[in-house]
């Protein structure tokens, strides 16, 4: 008698993956609205092929500070959910700033872009000071200066900007 070769169905294992969006970083500095995020991707997930057809299948959910947690219970891709924050980032015009970094697997951090101070080459004169680039073009300056290895936050830009304007403090 020949083995049975028909797949049964209603017989598959459960699948059970679970991912981390970990944007601690940019909701600590206020520039990243967790909530918000949290709410698009609920609109923005497809579930065969819909989206809004969330279900039990796919359950989002915020968990502490900066940290959103999605379980899906069939086959999800972890690019799809990347591929989302990238989509998030661009509308929300965090694109410039923000990247997505894959930490371990299933895990996925927020992380601002490497911006340096580019001191060792003051003798340019077609440069324009940092205050300057900060006010009018922040993206413009994160271009210009990525490619050294200093690492400065938003923030940090901002205090160095106002130290240029103000050298007496």
């Amino acid at each position: 008698m020949a083995p049975n070769t028909k797949s049964a169905k209603g017989k598959q294992a459960k699948i059970t993956k679970k991912f981390i969006i970990n944007a601690s970083q940019p909701a600590s500095d206020k520039i990243f609205d967790v909530s918000a995020f949290e709410k698009f991707l609920q609109d923005k997930i497809k579930v065969d092929g819909r989206v809004g057809n969330l279900g039990d299948v796919i359950q989002i959910s915020q968990q502490g500070e900066g940290k959103i947690e999605v379980i899906a219970h069939q086959e999800f891709s972890g690019r799809y959910l990347k591929y989302l924050t990238k989509k998030f980032l661009k509308k929300q015009q965090l694109r410039d700033w923000l990247r997505v970094v894959s930490t371990s697997k299933g895990v996925y951090e927020l992380r601002f872009f490497n911006v340096v101070n580019d001191e060792a080459e003051d003798d340019e004169d077609d440069r324009a000071p940092i205050s300057e680039c900060l006010e009018l073009r922040l993206p413009y300056l994160y271009r210009r200066i990525n490619h050294h290895n200093c690492h400065y936050t938003l923030s940090q830009l901002c205090i160095i900007a106002d130290n240029a304007r103000d050298p007496e403090s």
